[in-house]
């Protein structure tokens, strides 16, 4: 019986409990009248004398037809408001889910459309705020859908390009007879097509695991002036190419509580963008702060372009105008999600001599050894 009433619908489950709750107080209401007008009756009757047993059997005569007569109206008066207060109940609580419905209604109409919203009742109370909270909840389903939507697409321009000129390459190659030097300045050609998009693949990579949460992580104390100085160190000569410096004046005493190879591919990330669209010296800074440890790679140049500095940190943006470049416009994305999987942040800095600041936990105890963090553990990158 349970169980057959939990499959029943909401208006027809609330009508029953109320008209239950009906009945118990027409009931108790009943029997208390019922009970002080047989009470009252009796009284009377013991009012008068033994000897006269004629006023005694009429009397009696009175109350069994007072009280039948009770019986009687109660009756009618109990299946008359019971019905009344049945069908007043059922319109009120078919009203109030009124608004329940029309929202199901809405989310069950099949539309192309990934904008729809709910409608929001105008009552104000707990219902507008379900719907409220609700079409908040879609909406932010659909900016994950919509950036999705641009990450594959981006990656499909991405890979199109180096795919394409492998092809052309291969094709123009097997087209005739070439000597073994042109066959290996073609090969060369293709190991470095093959070797953007193994990069290519493996930024893909790493986002999709800082999104899930499972970007794996080894903390343990590192100098921040060890890191910075290997990470110049692998691009001072890129850098002297094109007359340029990589400067390292970090406190020698700064730790932070980090993946040393995590830290790494963000200060390469960040040495590397100041190369290709910086201009000057290059310089890896740090200091301490309440939360932790601040990194900067500045350089001086004019800073990122107007407007860009809010998506900067975007996949597949470059201030660069088009897709020419040699970038894919991962590198700042990457930066973000390692330092976001620390718990930490990367922010812009703006203006002439900007560049990007990573904020990172400091190191609690630099003399304990390093230890696994779970990939559940981490955080997503926003």
């Amino acid at each position: 019986m349970r169980e057959r009433l939990r499959r029943q619908p909401i208006t027809t489950r609330v009508t029953a409990g109320f008209l239950c709750v009906m009945a118990v107080l027409f009931a108790l209401t009943g029997a208390f009248i019922y009970e002080r007008m047989h009470f009252a009756l009796n009284r009377s009757i013991h009012d008068v004398p033994t000897s006269n047993r004629s006023e005694i059997d009429a009397r009696v005569r009175h109350r069994d037809e007072a009280l039948h007569e009770l019986l009687v109206q109660l009756a009618v008066a109990f299946s008359g408001t019971l019905l009344i207060s049945g069908v007043v109940g059922y319109r009120v609580v078919r009203q109030a889910l009124d608004p329940v419905e029309r929202m199901r209604r809405r989310a069950n109409a099949e539309s192309a459309d990934a904008s729809f919203r709910l409608p929001v009742p105008d009552t104000g109370d707990e219902l507008t705020r379900l719907a409220e909270t609700l079409n908040e909840l879609l909406a932010r389903v659909q900016a994950g859908v919509d950036r999705e939507r641009r990450l594959i697409g981006d990656a499909s321009h991405e890979l199109r390009t180096p795919l394409a000129q492998l092809l052309l390459r291969i094709d123009l190659a097997l087209s005739r007879e070439r000597p073994a030097g042109e066959l290996r300045a073609t090969l060369v050609d293709l190991q470095h097509d093959s070797r953007r998009l193994v990069r290519l693949a493996n930024d893909l990579l790493l986002l999709a695991r800082a999104d899930d949460g499972r970007l794996p992580l080894r903390l343990e104390p590192v100098s921040v002036l060890d890191a910075a100085s290997d990470s110049a160190g692998r691009f001072r000569p890129a850098a002297a190419r094109e007359g340029r410096s990589v400067e390292v004046p970090i406190d020698p005493s700064l730790q932070v509580d980090a993946d040393r190879d995590r830290l790494a591919q963000a200060l390469d990330n960040l040495v590397d963008n100041a190369i290709q669209h910086g201009r000057g010296t290059i310089t890896l800074t740090g200091r301490a702060t309440s939360q932790g440890v601040a990194i900067a790679v500045r350089d001086d140049g004019p800073g990122f372009a107007n407007g860009f500095a809010g998506r900067a940190f975007d996949r597949f943006t470059t201030s660069a105008q088009g897709r020419t470049g040699a970038g894919t416009g991962l590198g700042l994305a990457i930066v973000a999600a390692i330092a976001a999987a620390h718990g930490g942040t990367a922010e812009v800095l703006e203006g002439p001599g900007g560049g990007i600041e990573i904020r990172l936990p400091a190191a609690p105890d630099a003399s304990r050894g390093a230890r696994p963090v779970s990939p559940a553990a981490t955080v997503s990158a926003v």
